[in-house]
């Protein structure tokens, strides 16, 4: 139900902004777990828990305006609020039109974290503050519960309304309860739970021939839940229709609240505003350079070569934190989805911390750069798409080994280093190293083949009978020419490990 705001409105909503721009008074209070609420089913919920705000009942009028308690829950899909008001019922009921006279019930956010409430949308991608109005419509016929309409902080319309799916008011209680709901995607990325917690007050607001605030909160609520998402490619062309893989918030991509000591794929989880993505499926690393690799949980099993059939693929996980599930899916097929069959190639694996190594079943030839996600969760049943409270999940696009290493001496000094040519279209590079288990910028690691990229088989000369070397590891790495002009970058590309030790001073 969308309904465009009147030039007076705007300048009441505006008044009502005003008022709540006050300095910040009291400690904000942290916010805890995912809660949905029910807010059309004739009842307030009973999932609220504890308020987030609360108030003593001291007017000695308009109690039925004064803020007893007040709310903010999120579930990942939707921000809810709730208001008890000190009498009933909360609102002054009104005639039907949002232009006559009433309450309204208003929670405004500080999107942009600057310490008010007053700031407009003025650039583009928007970064000032938002105001979520609940409106009275008791006196509509048939009756309307209320609507949830969202505006800008300076009261300018934003065409974003809902109707009363979205609130209810239950006017048979004392105090009585006002709930209602705001879908995360009506509120613009960059207001949505990251690494800085978002400030949101309360208050209600007589609208009519003049504007007054009759009460609100005195202390911010803080709305910090920060979610880790995906990157897989998931464009968002003008018609913002979802195309790709479903990534981003509005295509309901997979997505995990950070809980501190849940079950992480790797060291770390890196928290983002969930519009990130790529067909290198490395948009959040390479947008959040400041933090540690997060994508460290899941890779090719060295060692491993994939082939074709019943456990013919397999990835090592590295599990910290807590334990849960592991559900891993690979699009076969590269159509931008993980719903054929055989895609889901690892179902709720029960984990604890530490590396596990599984294999699964190969449908198709491994010869081509596939698309991944896997996540880690509290319990089982993850989906491909979804909130999850707790957990990870990684996006990868892989190049499984396909390939065994070879090595021989073709003389007392050269090592030679041969491989099947598995495509026209790939090309190989290779490294040594003193060390095993070695990342590709590890200081020691040379690169063997040069550029451009080389066709086995490959000379290491004067490698052995030298008493005085270490033994040496070798790695290889694959480019798939046909998919771009430039080297992938290394080692999100590593085709496993194919290492062989080198004895020193042994011919």
């Amino acid at each position: 139900m969308i309904r465009s705001m009147n030039q007076s409105k705007r300048r009441r909503l505006l008044v009502a902004v005003l008022v709540l721009a006050l300095v910040l008074a009291l400690a904000p209070v942290a916010l805890a777990t995912w809660t949905t609420i029910n807010t059309n089913n004739g009842v307030v919920d009973t999932t609220w828990g504890s308020p987030d705000y609360s108030d003593t009942c001291t007017f000695t009028s308009r109690q039925v305006d004064e803020i007893k308690d007040a709310w903010v829950r999120w579930d990942g899909d939707n921000l809810y609020f709730r208001i008890d008001t000190c009498a009933a019922p909360p609102l002054t009921p009104k005639a039907p039109g949002p232009s006559s006279p009433a309450m309204r019930a208003i929670a405004a956010i500080d999107c942009n974290n600057d310490g008010d409430f007053t700031d407009g949308d003025t650039t583009s991608p928007p970064n000032g503050d938002r105001l979520v109005v609940y409106f009275d419509e008791g006196g509509s016929s048939p009756p309307n519960p209320g609507m949830v309409h969202v505006v800008s902080g300076t009261g300018a319309p934003l065409g974003i309304a809902f109707d009363n799916t979205y609130s209810e008011k239950v006017p048979t209680s004392s105090p009585t309860s006002i709930e209602w709901r705001v879908p995360a995607g009506a509120i613009y990325a960059a207001c949505r739970p990251t690494t800085a917690p978002r400030n949101i007050r309360f208050a209600t607001v007589e609208v009519g021939a003049t504007s007054t605030t009759i009460d609100q909160t005195t202390a911010n609520i803080q709305w910090f839940n920060p979610i880790d998402y995906g990157d897989l490619n998931n464009p968002d062309p003008a018609t913002n229709t979802c195309t790709g893989y479903p990534t981003r918030l509005p295509c309901d991509g997979a997505r995990h609240g950070v809980v501190a000591g849940a079950a992480i794929l790797g060291s770390t989880v890196d928290p983002d505003q969930g519009n990130l993505h790529g067909p290198t499926a490395l948009a959040d690393d390479l947008t959040n350079t400041g933090s540690a690799d997060d994508e460290d949980g899941v890779a090719g099993t060295r060692g491993f070569v994939w082939t074709t059939g019943a456990g013919g693929g397999s990835l090592t996980f590295s599990i910290t934190g807590g334990s849960g599930y592991l559900n891993c899916w690979i699009d076969w097929n590269g159509f931008n989805a993980f719903g054929d069959a055989g895609e889901q190639v690892i179902t709720n694996e029960a984990v604890s911390p530490g590396t596990y190594s599984l294999s699964f079943n190969v449908p198709v030839s491994p010869l081509n750069l596939f698309y991944a996600r896997c996540r880690v969760s509290p319990s089982t049943g993850a989906g491909v798409t979804g909130p999850i409270y707790g957990g990870e999940v990684e996006d990868h696009r892989l190049l499984p080994q396909t390939s065994a290493l070879s090595i021989s001496k073709p003389n007392a000094s050269d090592v030679q280093l041969s491989w099947s040519d598995l495509s026209a279209s790939d090309s190989y590079n290779l490294y040594r190293s003193p060390n095993p288990y070695f990342n590709l910028g590890d200081a020691g690691v040379t690169l063997l083949t040069g550029s451009p990229f080389a066709d086995p088989p490959v000379t290491d000369a004067g490698v052995l009978g030298n008493a005085s070397d270490d033994n040496y590891f070798y790695v290889m790495t694959k480019r798939r020419v046909a998919d771009s002009t430039t080297y992938e970058s290394a080692p999100s590309n590593t085709v496993g490990l194919f290492e062989f030790a080198l004895v020193p001073g042994t011919p």
